[in-house]
């Protein structure tokens, strides 16, 4: 296993990102300069023997390395408060009897929780997808409020 070029890769991009993390703990690298600034450290690990840039393969630790404690935080933050709105839908479509609605708030919650569980496998590559995700969730609560109100004017 560890003649393995692609694993001895995903091993040094992941000894590099949290080197990287441990030498700038609270701001990190700087973002996108993790691809940069993989060589001088992957040189300095002796570990891959490849030379063109790379990524780190694992979001949370991209964003570790790139924004250190500060982004952690923020991304920490953002997530959480994601999960408080979906929780907030759901628990307002489910007390006024809209399961179909509370359904598809729980199925949107497990696609999020999907997409955080590949995020340890995959770095940001194709973040517009998470923060869409994000926005929908942190907008169902007050579209759960518009459509809950719209229904009790309609059915008094």
């Amino acid at each position: 296993v560890r003649t393995e070029v692609s694993f001895r890769g995903r091993a040094s991009e992941a000894i590099v990102g949290w080197q990287m993390f441990l030498d700038r703990p609270l701001l990190g690298v700087g973002m996108r300069n993790y691809p940069v600034l993989y060589q001088e450290y992957s040189r300095r690990l002796g570990y891959d023997p490849r030379t063109e840039q790379r990524e780190p393969h694992n979001l949370y630790l991209e964003i570790a390395a790139e924004t250190g404690l500060a982004g952690l935080a923020t991304f920490g933050s953002i997530i959480g408060i994601t999960f408080y709105r979906l929780r907030k839908a759901r628990t307002l479509f489910r007390d006024t009897n809209l399961h179909t609605e509370a359904d598809m708030v729980a199925f949107l919650t497990i696609g999020i929780i999907g997409y955080l569980s590949t995020a340890m496998f995959i770095h940001g590559a194709y973040p517009r997808y998470l923060y869409l995700l994000i926005g929908i969730a942190c907008a169902l609560p007050q579209i759960a409020n518009s459509y809950i109100a719209r229904r009790i004017t309609q059915h008094p």
